[in-house]
């Protein structure tokens, strides 16, 4: 059965504070992104086995509003890994031990997710801000392994 990787960049976040990066916050239309792309996984009736996020606050506000769209008992997985500051190279051992089911949901940051898939599909993949793109590997999760199945991208008014 082949593994998918669905990866998605937090939505449109506020600019740093005193607080610092870690701790920006979804702004009104980074929300209101995530939301649609919520509604489009239910739609779809896409549903992750298991969902990764990264530890600072924008994604684990995105991470909630998918995860309170599609119900159920997803549990959401924070994965320093996902964190900016991390390297591909940590990012790709830590997915492909994670990767024990047929579906994944990672939520991260740009630039590391679209370096990310680069190397595992050979191609460039654009992330604007609740943007999503769904890789699927035949076998196990490989840099140049996986292939580009599909992208939602936001609307923009």
């Amino acid at each position: 059965m082949p593994l998918r990787l669905d990866l998605v960049r937090h939505g449109d976040a506020v600019p740093a504070g005193s607080s610092g990066d870690a701790s920006r916050t979804l702004s009104a239309t980074g929300r209101r992104d995530v939301t649609r792309l919520a509604e489009e996984y239910v739609r779809r009736r896409w549903r992750p086995a298991r969902v990764f996020v990264s530890p600072l606050l924008r994604a684990q506000e995105t991470a909630r509003i998918l995860l309170d769209q599609l119900g159920g008992e997803i549990e959401l997985e924070t994965l320093e890994e996902l964190d900016p500051s991390y390297g591909g190279s940590q990012l790709i051992a830590r997915l492909r031990a994670g990767a024990t089911v047929d579906y994944v949901l990672a939520i991260g940051h740009q630039p590391l997710l679209g370096q990310l898939a680069e190397v595992l599909t050979g191609e460039e993949v654009p992330f604007p801000p609740a943007g999503m793109a769904w890789l699927e590997f035949g076998g196990a999760l490989e840099p140049e392994a996986g292939r580009l199945v599909q992208q939602v991208l936001p609307e923009r008014s």
